[in-house]
């Protein structure tokens, strides 16, 4: 298609253009613009490293050992050491003056 040089030509033409980088420039816009302006790279992997962090232990080789029987048997022991103890034992622990 051959390219038109009439007067009107031009004057579609400029404004179409005008036009176009109009909506272009404003069909996708935010609010916080400035603050996803400021995103980075780094900012990303940051946020990438806290996030896979955010739940870990040093002892997490120690920690990954927990069963639910080792739970289960430290319960059962917990519970048998305190109802092993009586009543003047717990006193005589708390005051050891009581002569009981």
């Amino acid at each position: 298609m051959a390219q038109t040089t009439t007067p009107q030509y031009a004057t579609v033409k400029a404004y179409v253009e005008a036009m176009m980088s109009t909506v272009s420039n404003s069909s996708h816009g935010h609010d916080n613009k400035s603050t996803l302006d400021g995103i980075t790279g780094t900012k990303v992997s940051n946020w990438d490293a806290a996030y896979a962090a955010m739940h870990s232990h040093s002892n997490a080789d120690a920690l990954a050992t927990i069963t639910a029987t080792k739970i289960s048997n430290w319960d059962a022991a917990a519970t048998d050491t305190y109802t092993a103890i009586t009543n003047a034992e717990i006193d005589s622990m708390i005051n050891p003056s009581s002569g009981t």
